[in-house]
């Protein structure tokens, strides 16, 4: 019943969309050499289609809207439009640099450098991929983190997902670490990084964790990718519903502590809801309207993109930087579904949701509907594409999957191999699919200018989007009428 009237009623929102249909990489690549070389990690980074079959798969006469690419280097880590950056640059020795406007000719010039803005998905590791393929782009990142519904509930309850299908559970911070408190014993750094915030306050410690955890996370990946762009951090918002249950719901500081060796020495950052910070823990006052190009993920949640964020990107000054947006996420009508579907006292969705547009809906309908009104250029990987890194009964050593992977596709860093083994070594045993990398691996060719490389045998398509269950459809089909 509750299906029926989502049918009727809740498409609020078309959104003409570019589709890649990836295949993995991952696979074909292992299928072929189980040793990557220089020359083959050389044409990995090239868009080979050797060694990445269909990767970027565009619509071909597909392109409504003009593009401008800017360039795509850089140099130093400070920007001194953004206030208190210059202060921070002299304390610490790093080289002040002053952002230009771009001009669509400017090829590699260090002082003219776009903008990603970085929907930070630290529920999984895929999303620190997707920082480091953007730190070969030259770019600079805003690294927005969004936070597990749990943060903001301050009572359960056990019935939630009984009465509302599709919509999740509603537990608490508290219950979280509560169920992992066994743990501690056996993980100390764990534990260690909890006491760093007290335990009064469950919530703010679990926010105060992740936050600390993810912008250290994503500064050692940014350095060990050898990335010439500044990286800013930006305190995002709370979703609005928890997918999993309690019982099964992944404990990120519980598996990323252990990537660290002196937790309490980890930079620390105030998780205020809007705040942005640079690498040091500086307060900034970001402009966005510094930048002539400015490109968006949806690699994660949008909880961050609330009705003041959506003024300001919609203010005249900023909204025709905005030349472009790339998504993970959504069900192809044409093919058989690949998603979860709901299990009981585990997982309550509807396997059309898939989780980034699950995660926080109205946010999701709010911020595709500043990219429909705003006409911006909107390209999609769904779920259908994207494929296990390994076999997908994990046999053989997990370390050696992981290497072949990063190296056949150019991300560079020890601590990201490291990181990327932990998570999948987990005791949750998350399936190793790479959802974000591919979102990053399209953007990152779209800034270096590879139109070609956004053309070919992919097709222009619609995305249906709801603002309550995160249900996200893309279909090739003029109308949903059709789709369905």
């Amino acid at each position: 019943r509750v299906f029926q009237l989502m049918i009727v009623n809740f498409f609020q929102l078309c959104l003409i969309v570019f589709v890649f249909p990836f295949l993995s990489c991952a696979v074909e690549v292992l299928k072929r050499q189980a040793t990557p070389t220089e020359e083959h990690n050389k044409k990995a980074h090239n868009f080979n289609a050797q060694t990445m079959p269909s990767a970027l798969e565009s619509i071909g006469d597909n392109q409504p809207h003009t593009v401008t690419l800017s360039g795509n280097s850089g140099m130093g880590a400070g920007q001194a439009h953004h206030r208190s950056t210059e202060a921070h640059s002299k304390a610490h020795g790093t080289k002040e640099h002053t952002h230009c406007k771009s001009t669509p000719t400017q090829g590699n010039d260090p002082d003219r450098r776009p903008l990603i803005v970085n929907s930070a998905d630290i529920s999984d590791v895929d999303g620190f991929m997707a920082v480091a393929k953007y730190a070969g782009t030259g770019a600079d990142v805003l690294f927005v983190i969004n936070y597990p519904a749990y943060i903001g509930h301050e009572k359960s309850d056990p019935d939630w997902a009984h009465e509302r299908f599709g919509q999740g559970f509603k537990y608490t911070a508290g219950e979280v670490l509560e169920r992992d408190r066994e743990l501690e014993a056996s993980a100390p750094k764990y534990g260690a990084m909890l006491g760093r915030y007290g335990r009064e306050n469950p919530a703010r410690t679990m926010k105060c964790a992740l936050t600390d955890l993810a912008f250290a996370m994503a500064s050692a990946v940014w350095r060990g990718a050898g990335a010439t762009g500044g990286l800013f951090f930006c305190i995002g918002g709370g979703n609005a519903i928890n997918p999993f249950a309690l019982k099964v719901i992944k404990n990120e500081v519980l598996v990323y502590s252990e990537l660290f060796d002196d937790v309490a020495s980890l930079p620390r950052f105030a998780p205020e809801h809007g705040a942005f910070y640079d690498e040091g823990g500086a307060a900034l006052d970001f402009r966005f309207d510094d930048y002539d190009d400015i490109v968006i993920d949806f690699c994660g949640s949008m909880a961050f993109w609330d009705e003041a964020w959506d003024r300001r990107m919609r203010g005249a000054a900023v909204a025709p930087r905005v030349k472009a947006a790339f998504v993970m996420g959504g069900v192809l009508t044409a093919q058989a579904p690949v998603t979860l579907p709901p299990i009981e006292g585990v997982l309550n969705r509807f396997s059309s949701a898939t989780m980034n547009q699950l995660y926080d809906p109205a946010a999701t309908a709010r911020f595709l509907a500043f990219l429909r009104d705003g006409g911006v250029p909107t390209y999609v990987v769904t779920n259908n594409a994207v494929d296990m890194l390994g076999p997908r009964d994990r046999q053989g050593p997990l370390d050696d999957v992981v290497a072949q992977f990063l190296a056949a596709n150019a991300i560079l860093g020890a601590f990201l191999h490291t990181a990327a083994c932990l998570y999948y070594g987990s005791k949750y045993k998350p399936p190793p699919k790479p959802f974000d990398f591919y979102v990053a691996l399209a953007l990152s060719e779209y800034l270096r200018g590879n139109r070609d490389a956004l053309q070919g045998e992919g097709y222009r398509a619609r995305l249906y989007a709801d603002g309550a269950f995160g249900s996200t459809f893309v279909s090739g089909e003029e109308s949903w009428a059709g789709a369905r």
